[in-house]
């Protein structure tokens, strides 16, 4: 895992006053300029996501996006960094619909190991791991997987 999702996730263990401190301060920063997010993430970055966000459309939606993710607060990603590192309130075996879990096998921001844990643990679930790509290589397989997604519901589901 990246050494910047390390460190958020070991504060956010730390708690939600020490986490906040540590976000709120880079989310000021990227919402000042987000393309500085884009800037600093790319040495964490495989060859794989590096080719991936070398499109100008994708880093264009990219900052677009941390852009709106910050635009009123940080809270949302604090948010997130928590949920992140504490208990769901359910478990993944409850789930009992169709479900499909792909990722990148060179994601180094969610390892692919997290998938495999979930499909362990999901009995519906199909699980795709994809050798040579990574976390940014998602965007280029949401046209495959949506039509399954948005397809019609399971009988009794």
């Amino acid at each position: 895992m990246a050494e910047s999702n390390i460190e958020e996730y070991l504060t956010a263990m730390e708690g939600l006053a020490q986490l906040t401190a540590r976000l709120v301060v880079a989310a000021e920063k990227i919402k000042n300029d987000p393309v500085e997010l884009v800037n600093a993430i790319y040495d964490d970055l495989t060859e794989a996501d590096r080719e991936v966000v070398a499109d100008t459309a994708i880093r264009l939606m990219l900052v677009q996006n941390y852009a709106e993710a910050l635009r009123r607060s940080p809270y949302g990603w604090i948010d997130d960094a928590i949920a992140f590192c504490s208990p769901w309130g359910f478990d993944p075996a409850d789930i009992t619909v169709p479900t499909r879990l792909w990722h990148g096998a060179e994601d180094v921001f969610s390892p692919a190991s997290h998938s495999r844990w979930l499909a362990e643990r999901i009995p519906t679930a199909s699980v795709a791991i994809q050798r040579g790509v990574a976390h940014f290589h998602a965007l280029q397989v949401l046209p495959d997987l949506l039509p399954w997604l948005a397809g019609p519901a399971p009988a009794g589901g």
